[in-house]
């Protein structure tokens, strides 16, 4: 009679360690899937730090182009100037007009590269972000899908030792007393 109760003790520890498991595993899978959303989120930051940056180094950039631009156009003058001519004759403000023109073009062209670098950078931060929320749904799924494990290897478990208890042959209830039955009294 005492290998009965020792095999019923260790199916129910057994069983235990399983449902415990399965928990366990659905907590560290939700863990992981708040850990994988929170360096999402950092690495989204870090994008858009340099979403920042991008249109900060464009605009300097630009203004670099301007000032260049203006100091070709002072040259122009004092060229114009040590050679006797007007800083409004025709060919000086032909000059000048084509370097406003193209410095005008190149700082546009800076500022919407920039820009544009920019909103990728912001678009990649956000889709970083989303796969870190999607990274905690699942964790948190997992979790859920442990708990239900467990509650199934629980009640199979029980069910498997109910239909075996009190039966030296390990048959069911039923079984048993379909056996009771035929023998008669």
């Amino acid at each position: 009679m005492a290998l009965p109760l020792i095999a019923a003790a260790a199916s129910v520890a057994g069983t235990g360690l399983q449902a415990f498991g399965q928990i366990q595993g659905g907590k560290n899978a939700a863990a992981a899937g708040r850990y994988n959303k929170e360096a999402a989120y950092r690495e989204a930051e870090s994008l858009e730090i340099q979403a920042q940056q991008e249109v900060a180094v464009a605009s300097i950039n630009a203004q670099r182009i301007k000032k260049r631009a203006d100091e070709i156009m002072a040259q122009n003058r004092v060229a114009a100037a040590a050679g006797g001519g007007s800083t409004l004759d025709a060919s000086v403000v032909a000059v000048s007009q084509e370097a406003v023109k193209n410095s005008t073009l190149d700082q546009l062209l800076l500022m919407a590269e920039g820009e544009q670098r920019g909103q990728d950078l912001e678009y990649q931060a956000e889709v970083t972000r989303a796969g870190g929320r999607y990274e905690e749904w699942q964790g948190k799924q997992r979790r859920t899908a442990g708990y239900i494990s467990a509650a199934g290897t629980i009640l199979q478990s029980a069910g498997s030792m109910g239909a075996s208890f009190g039966s030296p042959s390990g048959g069911t209830l039923a079984s048993q007393k379909a056996a009771k039955v035929g023998k008669g009294p």
